[in-house]
């Protein structure tokens, strides 16, 4: 089982050294970042 299926499923994960929920973390971050950015744009 992956971590992310563990995780999905309410189970105790270790998602700091698994690639792919890092991954999905960083595109997460990205997103944030990408919308306070253009939050502040627009309130300019």
């Amino acid at each position: 089982m992956t971590e992310k299926e563990k995780m999905l499923q309410g189970q105790w994960h270790d998602a700091n050294f698994d690639k792919d929920l890092l991954e999905e973390r960083r595109k997460a971050e990205l997103f944030c970042e990408s919308r306070l950015l253009f939050n502040g744009r627009r309130n300019n």
